[in-house]
């Protein structure tokens, strides 16, 4: 009983964060995720591959049948909602959350239960280590291109 009203006193401060919308992806995905993880589990021990597949693929279903229409009228009325919650001054800031929740899409879809299930932890790693590698370039390569070039730098 203890550990359930953690679980829910946790679940309403992601509700409540500023980060609503990426916290309400997170909220329903680990919610179905929970539901189909015992029966996951199951199939797992009997060595059903196919079964545990489908049943993940019905609760990724589910989630996107919750998610998608709520993260569709977002990106469609972001100004609007931008205009609301911060006043019209900040309707600039639109576009940048439509990225946004095109990146929170791709957050419905859950494979890490699977990756767990079948023990793919050390490439999930890799696959982690991978994206970090590549994100530090990046940011390296985009901050040496925003250096000013000749005697416009600050001097010593």
């Amino acid at each position: 009983m203890g550990r359930d009203c953690i679980v829910l006193r946790w679940n309403v401060r992601l509700v409540l964060d500023r980060r609503a919308p990426q916290s309400l992806v997170h909220l329903c995905r680990v919610s179905v995720q929970q539901a189909f993880l015992p029966s996951i589990s199951r199939l797992e021990a009997a060595g059903d591959l196919r079964g545990m597949l489908e049943l993940n693929s019905r609760g990724s279903v589910l989630a996107a049948t919750l998610l998608y229409p709520v993260l569709a009228f977002a990106f469609v009325f972001s100004a609007e909602i931008v205009t609301v919650i911060y006043t019209s001054a900040y309707v600039a800031a639109a576009p940048v959350m439509r990225i946004y929740i095109l990146g929170l899409i791709a957050l419905v879809i859950e494979p890490a239960t699977l990756m767990a299930l079948l023990r793919q932890g050390p490439f999930s790693m890799r696959l982690g280590v991978l994206a970090l590698a590549l994100s530090v370039c990046a940011q390296l390569d985009l901050r040496a291109r925003r250096r000013p070039r000749g005697g416009g730098g600050r001097q010593r």
